[in-house]
């Protein structure tokens, strides 16, 4: 019984961590300079088989930015950027995209 109880408490525990992946999110927007950079905050309970998913989702997210600026549509201006934060497991993977007036 007692070997059932720490099998389950364990299990638990261990899918628990299976929901740990991070959320994007606009890590800065700047209207002057008509760049929004998307963001992942990587951090220890980050699965290590998780990675980035840096595509239409993130490119749809800045273009709404963008169009909030009178802009029509945002494009990636790099292939994104890896800040470690000390020795830790702990960093942010990044996108920038540029604003653009596709009409003109």
């Amino acid at each position: 019984m007692n070997i059932k109880i720490a099998f389950i408490t364990a299990s638990v525990f261990a899918l628990s961590g299976c929901n740990m992946n991070p959320s994007m999110y606009t890590a800065d927007a700047n209207k002057s300079e008509g760049t929004v950079t998307m963001a992942y905050h990587y951090t220890s309970s980050t699965p290590i088989w998780w990675s980035p998913k840096f595509g239409e989702d993130s490119q749809a997210r800045a273009s709404v930015i963008c169009q909030g600026w009178e802009f029509d549509t945002a494009r990636a201006l790099d292939d994104g950027s890896y800040m470690e934060n000390g020795g830790s497991i702990e960093g942010i993977d990044s996108v920038t995209y540029q604003c653009i007036n596709s009409k003109k």
